[in-house]
């Protein structure tokens, strides 16, 4: 899960998955050939899903794992890192991958980054917790 979100987070274009996937390969962090086949047709699936294919295809300005700095309620500084803020000159789309089961908790998470792109002036935003291997999305 770890991995495939790392290099999720390094897509920015569906056309980019092969020279990621070989930057992994170069790196030696992908070693084993069915590994690498296996990862490449899962993520290549994924990027193909009805809802998320126009998240990949280059129309939108993309920040993977921006950080969001602000003050929560007690005062404290806060940190935040939406694994994709997707822009463009009429919607901000906010999208967490997520590589295990289902959780309610997910979508507090988006609601949460979606509020404080509201709050730094930002309009049109749309959130949504993306379950990579079931290819289940759910509008936040």
């Amino acid at each position: 899960g770890s991995l495939l979100h790392e290099i999720f987070s390094q897509i920015e274009k569906a056309e980019q998955l092969n020279d990621v996937i070989q930057s992994y390969v170069g790196k030696g962090v992908l070693t084993n050939g069915k590994q690498v086949t296996r990862i490449t047709q899962l993520i290549s699936k994924a990027l193909h899903h009805k809802d998320a294919k126009a998240w990949f295809d280059g129309s939108f300005c993309i920040q993977n794992e921006c950080e969001i700095t602000f003050v929560d309620a007690d005062g404290k500084s806060k940190v935040l890192r939406p694994d994709r803020v997707m822009m463009n000159d009429k919607e901000i789309i906010v999208v967490d991958f997520k590589f295990g089961r289902e959780n309610e908790e997910h979508m507090h998470q988006v609601q949460e980054y979606m509020e404080l792109l509201g709050r730094m002036g930002f309009n049109n935003i749309r959130g949504y917790v993306w379950y990579v291997y079931s290819g289940k999305t759910i509008i936040c």
